[in-house]
């Protein structure tokens, strides 16, 4: 039961639990005051509820009702507004804790120490927290969506350029990872937790971009040379547009005609895009992607084309060495052969046709003029015997150059002769440097031993004399030298070749082996002399040989030694070669070759003096005026030497074109010429001035 004594403390209690709970404000009104201010209308309303009851003749209970009923709403209405804002301060608390999470959530997707602390709602009213959150969130939010679009964009380029590169193309792992597409993901998260948007990873993918578009753009090089190396070789070759090859055998086969279609189109746009007139060196930008695929392609055909480049140029060439010497013997003028292959450049069906068409024509006239031309021959032969130093002799082994015979089996003989020759002097050109120069060194110490032998010995001024001791010592100090790595290279060639190393007829090994010999047995008569023996021999002195007029082959002087045979032909008169000091003239009185009288056979013809010209019979049967008898092979030698020279610098030199211009820029290319193969040679004297112009024109024939 609820009486007016008990109403008013049960108030009080309510108030006094709830007034932690009141807000401040300017007002102050907190539990006290209300109570202060309910009690005096409780104490004076209560009572007229207990009149009103008394009039109504209710009884105490019917009080006792209101005044519970008095209480309960009192409570109810203090409960309710207690929970109202018990409701508001949860609800403040979860937007507060959501917006926390969503700054932790955003802070971590951005970068860790992004942004800063949110004051404590302890210290500060809950909506002013959320507030700051909001405000907080928003702009970490629009950083975030920044980076979502930065990163997008950034998966988009590495996207496209991963289908260029193909899936297969390895990126390094650790920035895979770093980029969050560790193994084979490509594309961002798209579940509602915000994805990493950390500068890592954006720094992660730019560095993923830079190294897939390095690897693009070596691609685009490499194909973009792949492109103009086609461009050029299908100008080069003649080829049919490319709508016409796709199922020609210079393309590569495709398991997918549509893609192999498709490749062709792309290398047809880039064709028909520049001019034949074009510079080739500024090369036309390439549209196409440098996929796989394209570049495989483009490999591949660029391995074909340049097989059949390589075939017509061996075509080609093949032809023109057969067009060449016929040209040379007979009688093309050098300008008229240029200007035949200037106008027949490159390797397109036309140019190869008309080299055929030439060959068979110049085959008609060789036929025609089978004498002139075993006469250019002979003349190659003769050249080819000079600058091997062919002496006499060795010469008279080929008997086809002395028989009158023009068919067309002689000149077959002639032309190998002369290849064999030629191979010959290829295989010695090293060699022969090295021989020449020992001769020379020889020559110049026989000179030196005339001088100091020579009667005006003593008229001899000092300065003269100093230089010829200079040179004295100069070649004492190098002629060893030469000589032992003459003894270690030639040999090696003898037996690799089965045949010996000739030098006008000598026997290169053997004369170093004499003058070894001969400064050995110098030296010691000379440690004998010092040691006070009886017999002290005296300095040997070479005794000139006799004119080759008076020699014969009986002469102690002309010794016999047996050797390999340079020539099959050489085997049965090998035993019979004279061997003979190098400048001593040697011996060639022989009378016949194989029992064959000499007087019925042809002259030794001159020299071949650069390009042949239109020349008849009679001029290449005609002899070379012989060297005086008694004059020095050194000396012509060494002239011959620098004829050479002379000459060489009289030949027409390679225009150079192309060159690389100032830009940077690549030469232009130019169509393909047949090499020359005819090596002309400079006009020399008498077997290069050395024993064999020393042989009388009667013992020679």
């Amino acid at each position: 039961m609820v009486n007016e004594r008990h109403l008013i403390p049960s108030l009080s209690s309510c108030f006094t639990r709830s007034k932690s709970l009141t807000p401040g404000s300017a007002r102050s009104c907190n539990g006290h005051s209300i109570i202060r201010s309910m009690n005096p209308y409780l104490e004076k309303q209560l009572p007229l509820l207990g009149d009103l009851h008394k009039k109504l003749g209710l009884c105490q209970q019917d009080l006792d009702t209101d005044l519970e009923a008095i209480n309960d709403a009192i409570k109810r209405a203090i409960d309710e507004a207690i929970g109202r804002r018990k409701e508001a301060v949860r609800k403040l608390e979860e937007d507060v804790e959501a917006a926390r999470t969503e700054i932790r959530a955003l802070r971590r997707a951005l970068d860790p120490d992004h942004g800063q602390e949110v004051m404590d709602a302890e210290a500060v009213a809950l909506p002013a927290v959320l507030g700051s959150l909001k405000a907080a969130r928003d702009l970490l939010k629009q950083t975030y969506e920044d980076r979502v679009v930065v990163i997008t964009d950034l998966h988009g380029q590495l996207s496209r350029l991963r289908d260029i590169l193909g899936k297969a193309y390895p990126l390094p792992e650790d920035l895979l990872r770093r980029a969050g597409l560790f193994p084979c993901d490509s594309s961002p998260e798209t579940d509602t937790a915000p994805q990493d948007v950390t500068t890592d990873r954006v720094s992660a993918l730019k560095e993923l971009i830079n190294i897939g578009q390095l690897e693009k753009d070596r691609r685009s090089r490499q194909l973009q040379e792949s492109f103009d190396e086609l461009r050029f070789l299908h100008l080069e070759l003649g080829l049919e547009p490319m709508d016409s090859l796709c199922q020609s055998r210079l393309l590569p086969a495709s398991s997918s005609e549509e893609m192999a279609r498709s490749h062709a189109s792309a290398l047809h746009r880039f064709i028909t895009m520049c001019s034949p007139e074009e510079d080739q060196s500024d090369s036309t930008v390439l549209a196409e992607q440098p996929t796989g695929a394209l570049m495989s392609w483009a490999k591949e055909t660029v391995l074909l084309w340049q097989a059949e480049k390589k075939a017509r140029e061996e075509q080609i060439q093949a032809l023109y060495d057969q067009v060449e010497p016929i040209w040379h013997r007979l009688g093309f003028e050098q300008d008229d052969i240029n200007a035949f292959v200037e106008e027949h450049c490159g390797l397109d069906q036309e140019v190869l046709q008309a080299y055929r068409d030439e060959l068979s024509r110049v085959k008609i006239l060789r036929q025609e003029k089978l004498a002139s031309f075993i006469d250019a021959v002979r003349s190659e032969i003769t050249g080819l015997w000079q600058s091997l130093h062919y002496g006499p002799q060795t010469c008279r082994y080929f008997e086809a150059f002395y028989e009158v015979d023009e068919s067309e089996d002689a000149l077959t003989v002639h032309e190998e002769e002369a290849q064999r020759l030629q191979s010959e002097l290829n295989s010695k050109e090293g060699i022969l440097q090295r021989v020449e120069e020992w001769a020379d060194l020889r020559i110049q110490q026989q000179e030196l031993e005339a001088k100091r032998n020579g009667p005006d010995r003593f008229n001899t001024r000092g300065g003269a004399l100093l230089l010829e001791e200079r040179t004295r010592k100069r070649i004492e100090k190098k002629m060893p030298l030469l000589e032992q790595e003459l003894m270690q290279i030639i040999p090696p060639w003898e037996n690799q070749h089965d045949m010996p190393f000739l030098f006008d007829d000598v026997r290169i090994t053997d004369i170093i082996q004499d003058e070894m010999e001969s400064r050995a047995a110098e030296r010691n008569a000379k440690m004998r002399s010092r040691g006070g023996s009886s017999a002290t021999p005296g300095r040997q002195t070479r005794t000139p040989a006799p004119s080759t007029a008076s020699r014969t082959p009986g002469t102690a002087l002309a010794r016999k030694r047996d050797q390999p045979t340079p020539t099959p032909s050489m085997a049965s008169a090998a035993a019979g070669m004279k061997r003979t000091r190098l400048g001593v003239s040697a011996s060639s009185t022989l009378s016949s070759v194989n029992g064959s009288p000499v007087s019925k056979q042809h002259k030794l013809p001159p020299p071949h003096y650069m390009l042949p010209k239109p020349s008849t019979a009679s001029q290449s049967r005609s002899t070379s005026t012989p060297m005086p008898l008694g004059q020095s092979s050194a000396i012509n030698h060494r002239q011959n030497r620098s004829a050479t020279n002379t000459t060489s610098s009289m030949l027409p030199k390679p225009v150079v074109t192309g060159l690389a211009k100032a830009d940077g820029r690549r030469p232009r290319r130019q169509s393909f010429k047949p090499r020359q193969s005819v090596v002309q040679r400079p006009p020399q004297a008498g077997m290069r001035g050395h024993i064999w112009s020393n042989v009388p024109e009667d013992d020679v024939m």
